[in-house]
């Protein structure tokens, strides 16, 4: 857990400087400000409590229209192209773009939800990258 002014021992975060935000990349298919389902509603409240100590950028699918990244609540909403056509194959489309943007997706830590960021995190492992990837799985029936 951070501490209230957002500094933590640069040892045990691995981050580079005591005197800036957490960085966190999330990913999710549908893009938060379109859909208003659990996961959606989740990921935008947790980053604007978060907001002080914690920058999140969302990746999100180009579902609904949606092509311009977009500040929401003051949370950086990013298009990456998929397809509004059906499930899983907006999933596959989401992934492989995210998968080619691994260079240029800089975070101390990433998050996904569901199935989206699978090949975002294959491609951080091919390249060695070892940072934190939470992946939070959702609507699984018992």
């Amino acid at each position: 857990m951070l501490p209230k002014n957002g500094r933590e021992n640069a040892s045990k975060t691995g981050a580079q400087s005591m005197d800036r935000k957490l960085k966190v990349a999330v990913f999710n298919t549908q893009p938060p400000h379109l859909y208003f389902g659990g996961v959606e509603r989740r990921i935008v409240e947790t980053a604007k409590r978060l907001a002080d100590r914690v920058d999140t950028t969302v990746y999100s699918g180009t579902k609904k229209g949606f092509s311009e990244t977009a500040v929401i609540d003051g949370v950086t909403v990013v298009p990456c192209f998929s397809t509004d056509r059906l499930y899983p194959l907006d999933n596959w489309v989401f992934n492989r773009s995210l998968s080619k943007m691994v260079d240029t997706i800089e975070a101390d830590v990433y998050e996904a939800h569901t199935v989206s960021g699978y090949g975002f995190l294959k491609a951080l492992k091919k390249r060695k990258i070892g940072k934190p990837f939470i992946q939070t799985v959702h609507g699984v029936l018992a």
